[in-house]
């Protein structure tokens, strides 16, 4: 709005505001909310990553020794044939809360978490619900309903048999496979 003084005068503006429109408020109101909350959940949901293949100390980077180490001994260990190497071996080494797999060679190639106090990088254990893994993962990458288990995929490696793949039993978590498959 313009407004004239008087003759030979310099013209003012005047600036008018209009009422604030109670919509655009509310729509401000959840947008800024949404834009602060959604930092924290995409962390939590955040890609499968090369952190998240550890337990405990242990990943595909460590050897017997190392998980010797830092286990100790193992309660039991049972082998069995490898399906595609006529003279390796496939061993497990068996803990109270471990089950950890050697895929025929003296390297970690998978850790299965099998009670509820050992967790995985994110937090997730033994015995939690579906809506937590959900909280901690997202959305699985896939899920085997054969084996009523959902499975998240290495996002760095952009493998199909690196993975963690989370088991359910009556909704809550029965065990949690972590590292390679064999396909």
């Amino acid at each position: 709005c313009v407004r004239t003084l008087g003759r030979g005068a310099a013209p003012q503006l005047i600036s008018v505001r209009q009422p604030a429109d109670p919509m655009r408020i509310v729509q401000i109101a959840l947008l800024t909310a949404a834009v602060s909350a959604a930092p924290s959940r995409l962390l939590s949901q955040a890609p499968v990553r090369a952190p998240d293949f550890v337990v405990g100390g242990i990943s595909s980077t460590v050897d017997s020794a190392q998980v010797r180490r830092l286990l100790g001994a193992p309660d039991s260990v049972t082998a069995g044939d490898h399906p595609y190497d006529a003279t390796g071996k496939l061993i497990d080494w068996w803990y109270p809360e471990f089950r950890i797999l050697y895929n025929g060679g003296e390297r970690v190639g998978a850790v299965w978490i099998l009670g509820s106090r050992a967790a995985t990088h994110r937090g997730l254990r033994v015995g939690d619900s579906r809506s937590r893994v959900r909280a901690l993962y997202g959305a699985p990458t896939s899920v085997d309903s054969a084996s009523n288990a959902w499975v998240y995929r290495d996002t760095e490696r952009d493998s199909e048999t690196h993975l963690i793949k989370v088991f359910f039993g009556a909704d809550r978590v029965r065990s949690i496979f972590i590292g390679w498959v064999l396909d």
